[in-house]
């Protein structure tokens, strides 16, 4: 049990640390309790246009619970129309007032994006309302120009290869199956992610060598 004495705050931290049987235990749970939905009521204020946007508290951590619901499986709650989770998260990625107002928001919205795109309905969704583009946009160009980073990037590119691979081909012609790109998506994801954790274990490294160097260099000769 969390009590940091904020009901909101501690619910994002338990969801959080959902895992196994005690994800699916929150899965029933939020479900009953209709949290999906309670979060897009403090949403929807902080979504209009002159609003203080996700600088809000109350705000972004909600935003927070809805990625974390995507990340342990909810997909039935946040794919509900009275919900619609997906649209919310797409929304806050083509604004850059909403990202600008909170330091978390585009780490969340790429998320959401990312844990509810391995769903059939929220990838037909994405590819059909802009997400798809939006996301090639994010990982060829970054947000308005700045480069994202890797996390994000893997993130974004998962995102794709699961839209490549579940969504209806529509309009998009690549020369590749949907199967055939999705795989590829997801191959250049797996690759990047390798590549992320080989740069940490390097910079570890490094960092032991030169705490040893220092070690040395201060002992009396």
């Amino acid at each position: 049990q969390i009590h940091r004495g904020d009901p909101l705050f501690d619910l994002a931290l338990v969801l959080a640390r959902a895992e196994d049987d005690m994800a699916q235990e929150a899965i029933k749970l939020s479900a009953g309790a209709r949290v999906a939905e309670a979060m897009v009521e403090l949403l929807e204020p902080a979504l209009e246009a002159g609003s203080a946007g996700l600088a809000d508290r109350a705000a972004i951590l909600a935003l927070s619970v809805l990625a974390n619901l995507a990340c342990i499986g909810a997909h039935t709650q946040l794919l509900a129309p009275t919900v619609d989770a997906v649209d919310i998260f797409v929304a806050v990625l083509q604004s850059p007032r909403l990202v600008a107002s909170h330091p978390l928001a585009l780490p969340y919205a790429v998320a959401g994006v990312r844990n509810l795109a391995n769903h059939s309905k929220a990838a037909s969704q994405l590819r059909a309302d802009g997400g798809e583009a939006l996301l090639e946009g994010l990982v060829a160009s970054g947000y308005h120009g700045v480069p994202l980073d890797e996390a994000l990037a893997v993130h974004c590119k998962a995102a794709l290869g699961h839209i490549a691979a579940l969504a209806p081909p529509g309009d998009k012609d690549t020369g590749e199956t949907p199967a055939e790109r999705g795989a590829r998506l997801q191959r250049e994801a797996r690759a990047e992610r390798q590549a992320i954790v080989a740069r940490a274990r390097a910079v570890r490294t490094l960092q032991q060598y030169a705490r040893r160097w220092l070690l040395t260099r201060r002992l009396p000769a």
